[in-house]
């Protein structure tokens, strides 16, 4: 089958940029003829309001990704097109260009964007869906989009524009989506249901597989992330000590919150800042590890951290909402607490360290829970199985 993969890579690298990666090696090592167009915000240097406001343009129709866009169909003649983040370098316009070629395209949505500028629902420390409830006019008020007024109304603008023009509903053949929270919210923005179809990231990881004696109970709690406002580390760092635990929180990861990280790790014994560490690496936290701890208190979409937690039989503590709800199965993958709750996470804690043995048993267990739909194989299949699909239902269209 020939599949070009598209993504706009973003400037500092997310999971979505993992997902892109780890989802074209499985299909390459399946021997597809794959090829990808890249695109990379890093390349943006020059942030002048001129400049801006041409890239603003841009994002809402570059006319040049459309041409290029052109040329890769008519040069490689793909069976299918897959997309995933398309913002700001590329532009809905590459849809309408496979829409004129007659190429059936699918698109991965990750996160809200559709709905939300900032694809995120969260806005000064708490979910907001005022663009669902109102208008994207809402998200323009509040400069949701980092923090400016103008660089969120390029991005209102462009999704209101490509509402109107009937891009989501009639150029784009599919739709992936991680989790069936996601397709729901994608529902009430007007994506007809029956073009949505719902599949996890997947563990590219083999799952330890220990004998029931090899399993320890471990020696301390793990949080693995960004350290932003909207995954929860603030509020973890805050109330860490008020959870009563003896095992200290090991922290793995980078960013905004970093400095606020390393004052908490410098005065509190329970609280270790590892750094940035590499999957490798993370893996091997997490085999030594009780749990995952993972309070983010945005609607979450599919963490690739809670999967990747449970392919080394490392059970999840996850806020409950938004995907995690559904990712977490309580006592069988996890436990869940109630957001921004220390007495709901301090309960789970008390319950987790008080048979260290029934943890162990857990443990053990849990690899009998997960979704086969996590396991690499099994996702593939699904995959190619939804292109055939496609392919199949543009062609009986256009002989239609």
């Amino acid at each position: 089958m020939k599949i070009l993969v598209i993504h706009n890579r973003y400037r500092i690298r997310s999971g979505e940029d993992k997902v892109f990666d780890q989802e074209v090696s499985l299909l390459n090592a399946y021997g597809n003829n794959v090829q990808t167009w890249t695109v990379d915000n890093q390349q943006i240097r020059d942030k002048g309001l001129f400049n801006l406001l041409k890239l603003g343009i841009s994002t809402i129709w570059s006319q040049r990704s459309y041409r290029m866009m052109l040329k890769k169909l008519d040069d490689f003649k793909p069976d299918i097109v897959h997309v995933h983040n398309i913002i700001p370098l590329l532009s809905p316009s590459i849809f309408h260009a496979c829409h004129f070629y007659g190429v059936p395209i699918i698109q991965t949505l990750h996160n809200y964007r559709l709905a939300c500028p900032v694809g995120t629902y969260y806005r000064d420390g708490q979910v907001c869906i005022s663009c669902l409830d109102k208008s994207l006019l809402a998200s323009i008020y509040y400069g949701c989009y980092r923090n400016s007024r103008l660089q969120t109304a390029i991005i209102a603008i462009m999704l209101q524009t490509h509402r109107w023009l009937g891009t989501w509903k009639y150029k784009v053949n599919a739709y992936i989506v991680v989790n069936q929270f996601l397709k729901e919210k994608i529902v009430e923005v007007g994506i007809p249901k029956e073009k949505i179809y719902v599949k996890p990231n997947f563990i590219n990881n083999d799952l330890k597989s220990d004998a029931q004696n090899d399993i320890e109970f471990g020696s301390y709690y793990l949080f693995v992330g960004r350290l932003v406002e909207e995954k929860g580390i603030r509020w973890l760092l805050e109330n860490y000590t008020s959870i009563n635990s003896k095992f200290p929180l090991v922290i793995v990861g980078e960013g905004d919150l970093l400095e606020l990280v390393k004052s908490y790790a410098a005065i509190n014994p329970l609280i270790n800042y590892v750094g940035s560490q590499s999957q490798e690496q993370v893996l091997k936290w997490m085999q030594k590890a009780i749990a995952l701890i993972f309070p983010s208190l945005w609607y979450e979409c599919c963490p690739l951290t809670i999967i990747e937690a449970y392919s080394q039989k490392l059970p999840v503590i996850g806020a409950n909402q938004g995907a995690i709800s559904n990712l977490v199965k309580t006592n069988k993958t996890g436990l869940l607490f109630d957001s921004l709750d220390v007495n709901s996470i301090k309960e789970k804690i008390a319950y987790i360290e008080f048979d260290q043995n029934r943890w162990i048993d857990f443990k053990f267990c849990m690899h009998s829970f997960i979704d086969t739909l996590f396991l690499k194989d099994y996702n593939y299949s699904y995959l190619v199985d939804l292109y055939k699909k496609i392919i199949s239902q543009n062609k009986n269209k256009s002989t239609n």
